[in-house]
């Protein structure tokens, strides 16, 4: 960006300068207008220098016109790059997503997390491989208890979930002292995947859902309930693996720090109240936390048991 600028000013510099020397020539034919001579070779180069403005003017106009375009195109390379967003004002383009080495970024971290914890949804795009739904701390809880730390993610994060066809999911234990068993269910009432029974921190086995349109609900605790999409027309083709667990928002940095050192890459994070008022781990500031790796699933989520564990919610 710098060359360009200094180029510009350079142009306009060159510029301003010619428009002075007319100017000069200008005052100087005047004063000398009685001399037939002097005036022919004033406007001689008069038109010299009416020339020399036009073609540099040119110039700078070409490479004005040359900067745009090359400034537009990396605008739209970027834009066309793959993303991996929730819905609620997030559309496709809005969040950019660098996936290198596992490695993922964006560039507004915070804008991925907030619509999650806004909205319940998380639609991945085909780099991401396999997808860990956590069951946060007192996730059997009814609705309008008032246990629950998000409202739209109080018995599933995400509770709602869209993914690329070939994508591999699992749930993550985070309720302590509660046995859970998922039920997957598709869109005719057939039951298609139930999982292990799994305690405070597990996980259970893992599938890969054919596409269509999905239900998750709990064996014992009816009141659970979530959504999978497995999107037809996209398959998945990377090898990354995501999900977001909630954590205080005082012990943030341990957590951070425990994620890392397990390999996690922290890929966006959100600062909210907790909607719990009556149990007190539960409430005061949390933070949601997205992740992503590029383990394999089943160490990924092995990894984050004993983060699950530490967890101060009981």
């Amino acid at each position: 960006m710098l060359l360009p600028l200094i180029l510009n000013d350079s142009l306009i510099h060159l510029l301003l300068n010619h428009l002075n020397n007319i100017k000069l020539y200008v005052l100087r034919m005047v004063q000398t207008n009685n001399n037939p001579i002097c005036w022919i070779k004033h406007h001689q180069i008069n038109l010299q220098m009416t020339v020399s403005v036009i073609f540099i003017s040119f110039v700078f106009l070409t490479y004005a016109i040359s900067f745009t375009v090359y400034s537009s195109q990396n605008v739209l390379a970027q834009n066309s790059v793959d993303t991996f967003s929730s819905t609620g004002g997030i559309s496709a383009g809005s969040n950019t997503a660098n996936v290198n080495n596992g490695s993922v970024s964006f560039n507004n971290s915070n804008l991925l997390a907030k619509s999650i914890y806004d909205t319940g949804k998380l639609v991945m795009i085909p780099s991401f491989s396999g997808i860990i739904i956590s069951l946060p701390d007192e996730t059997h809880h009814f609705d309008n208890e008032n246990l629950r730390i998000s409202l739209e993610n109080g018995h599933y994060l995400p509770e709602n979930l869209v993914i690329s066809s070939g994508t591999a999911i699992v749930f993550v234990h985070g309720d302590p002292n509660h046995v859970h068993t998922e039920i997957v269910t598709d869109s005719n009432g057939n039951r298609v995947w139930t999982t292990n029974t799994i305690s405070h921190p597990g996980a259970t086995d893992s599938k890969v859902l054919p596409p269509g349109s999905y239900t998750i609900t709990d064996a014992k605790y009816p009141s659970m309930k979530g959504t999978i999409t497995v999107e037809p027309n996209v398959k998945s083709n990377g090898n990354l693996v995501t999900g977001a667990i909630f954590a205080p928002t005082p012990s943030l940095e341990q957590y951070r720090s425990q994620l890392q050192s397990a390999g996690f890459q922290i890929s966006s994070t959100f600062d909210f109240t907790s909607a719990v008022t009556k149990q007190k781990d539960l409430a005061g500031p949390t933070t949601l936390i997205v992740y992503s790796t590029s383990q394999p699933l089943d160490n990924a989520k092995t990894k984050l048991l004993p983060i699950l564990k530490s967890l101060p919610y009981r």
